[in-house]
């Protein structure tokens, strides 16, 4: 079914064909998800609650009529709190500042200067990753492929690790190559990254496919395992090749653009974690049936 990025849709999908992944209810599934596949985390954010441990902001925005700045909330549900969003922003848009990490481990994504900061409300209107056809709309932060970025700051994680994103894709084939996920410290890379053909790869010393086919209407949920020299990738859960990334470490996280050269993405981001060990079989599955069913994902 193809996928599109909309503004201002706002249903929620029906509660029918539920994954069977053993959890006892729909809330437990559509948010807390590192409640329930219970292993260490060295980052998380996201526009949705995602442990019920976390008792924070899930983000902080910048109104564009006067600067302001505000720590939005989540509801009992663990969803976004669109109503105190908007009754902050009203009719003008808003821009993130920060993505807090729910870890415990305090490594916010950030961005300090305001023309670089993803926007997550245009114009009155909430940016939402959509499903044509599934009636889910759930709210992310857009990335407009020219300047804007976050990053985390230097932080390391040794192979193995798993990095889980779910992304929306708005100009894969652009000419740039745009990179969506790298590392903060410029000299090493673990670069997720389409190409000019609609293929994306995971690109480091080394590369691993992840999927081909991408268009401007691709949302997908993914998941990186890296453990050299058996590394591969998931794209709305089917699995790639397995591929050798030799890189020994990830030196913290940069979203929506390459470390080391201007290879800005346009893309809307919501779900990003990185794991310290590669995922089980059984845990990648629990994560991609919670994201696609939350979601929307193919």
């Amino acid at each position: 079914m193809p996928v599109s990025i909309t503004p201002g849709v706002s249903n929620y999908s029906s509660a029918s064909n539920l994954p069977a992944i053993g959890v006892s209810s729909l809330r437990s599934l559509v948010n807390f998800i590192l409640s329930q596949i219970n292993i260490p985390v060295a980052f998380a954010a996201s526009t949705r609650r995602l442990s019920n441990a976390y008792t924070g902001p899930l983000i902080r925005v910048r109104r564009s009529s006067d600067n302001l700045e505000l720590d939005i909330p989540f509801t009992t549900d663990g969803d976004l709190d669109e109503s105190v969003l908007i009754s902050f922003v009203t009719t003008y848009s808003a821009f993130v500042t920060k993505v807090y990490d729910q870890s415990g481990n305090a490594r916010d994504l950030t961005q300090t200067t305001a023309a670089n900061q993803p926007r997550i409300v245009n114009a009155g209107l909430v940016d939402r990753i959509v499903r044509t056809g599934a009636g889910i709309a759930r709210p992310g932060y857009v990335t407009d492929g020219v300047d804007d970025s976050l990053n985390t700051g230097d932080f390391t994680v040794a192979q193995p690790f798993s990095r889980s994103s779910v992304i929306g894709f708005l100009d894969p084939r652009n000419a740039n190559q745009p990179v969506y996920l790298d590392v903060v410290i410029a000299g090493g890379t673990m670069a997720l990254v389409s190409r000019t053909d609609g293929t994306l790869q995971l690109s480091s010393v080394g590369v691993v496919a992840v999927a081909s086919g991408l268009t401007n209407t691709s949302t997908a949920t993914i998941v990186e395992l890296v453990s050299q020299p058996n590394s591969f990738a998931s794209y709305n859960g089917g699995l790639g090749a397995a591929g050798s990334i030799s890189t020994t470490s990830i030196r913290g996280l940069l979203v929506g653009n390459l470390n080391s050269a201007s290879r800005y993405s346009n893309a809307i981001y919501s779900d990003i974690i990185i794991f310290p060990s590669k995922l089980s079989d059984s845990d990648r599955i629990i994560l991609e049936a919670n994201q696609k069913k939350y979601y929307g994902t193919p």
